[in-house]
């Protein structure tokens, strides 16, 4: 039975960034295709009102991958961007009228720190009968290359107060959004959301958005990431103090 891997990249001026990762996703399907070809992979790029050639860029693998771009006409948040692309992955899939059970979703960043090489034992996880499989720096083999300290602290403090407040058994790194996850769990949250999914729009999305997939009860594991930051061109553009607080709001709220 073919399988459709949903890939999600919600990408805000990662010109220099978009190329080398979807070059990475050339040889990937190349790849699959030889070893698992009823994995087909589709690649959506939501880009959330990039002002340089973000576009232009992702428009030269349209016939090297199955690509497709949806366009925010102006920079709304990284919370919108995956929204959109979450929404979308979904129409895409009633009209094709794909087995929703059977489909997999995979979210990642768009600056080529997330190495897609890893997806496809995240998948063999999700066979195995994990409905959540997370990219995880926090297991042994996971690590951080080229990420700034008081980034990394960050990063570690808030997965840290996540896990004790909100406890998710098998997790241990909240706030990486690298995360692959079966169609049929996206479809129940959004039917009890409205295809909201969560309630924030800033980087904090991506935690809230995992409290609302555990809320529906699901079997979750994680495999070894190294993150590649320093592969990374251009500035970060989380606003750290910003994030610590909407992290405690978020904490208050849910």
């Amino acid at each position: 039975m073919s399988i459709n891997v949903h890939v999600l990249l919600p990408a805000y001026n990662e010109q220099g960034n978009i190329g080398p990762l979807l070059e990475q996703y050339v040889q990937l399907a190349k790849s699959q295709a030889q070893a698992r070809p009823e994995r087909k992979y589709k690649v959506l790029i939501v880009d959330d009102g990039s002002s340089d050639k973000t576009v232009e860029t992702a428009e030269t693998f349209k016939d090297k991958l199955d690509l497709a771009i949806e366009k925010h006409g102006q920079n709304r948040g990284l919370g919108p961007a995956v929204r959109t692309g979450l929404n979308k992955i979904l129409e895409r899939a009633e009209l094709a009228r794909t087995v929703p059970s059977q489909d997999i979703v995979v979210t990642m960043d768009a600056d080529n720190s997330h190495p897609p090489e890893l997806i496809p034992s995240m998948i063999d996880k999700i066979e195995k009968g994990y409905d959540l499989v997370i990219a995880s720096r926090y297991v042994e083999g996971g690590k951080e290359l080229g990420l700034a300290r008081h980034r990394s602290l960050l990063s570690w403090g808030c997965s840290q107060l996540l896990k004790q407040f909100f406890p998710i058994p098998g997790v241990r790194d909240y706030t990486c959004g690298y995360r692959a996850f079966k169609m049929a769990k996206l479809k129940k949250l959004a039917d009890k959301t409205q295809g909201e999914f969560y309630k924030e729009d800033s980087f904090v999305s991506v935690n809230e958005f995992l409290l609302q997939m555990a809320k529906l009860g699901l079997r979750a594991t994680e495999v070894p990431l190294v993150l590649r930051y320093d592969l990374k061109l251009g500035k970060s553009k989380m606003k750290v103090l910003s994030t610590v607080l909407r992290y405690f709001l978020l904490i208050l709220r849910v």
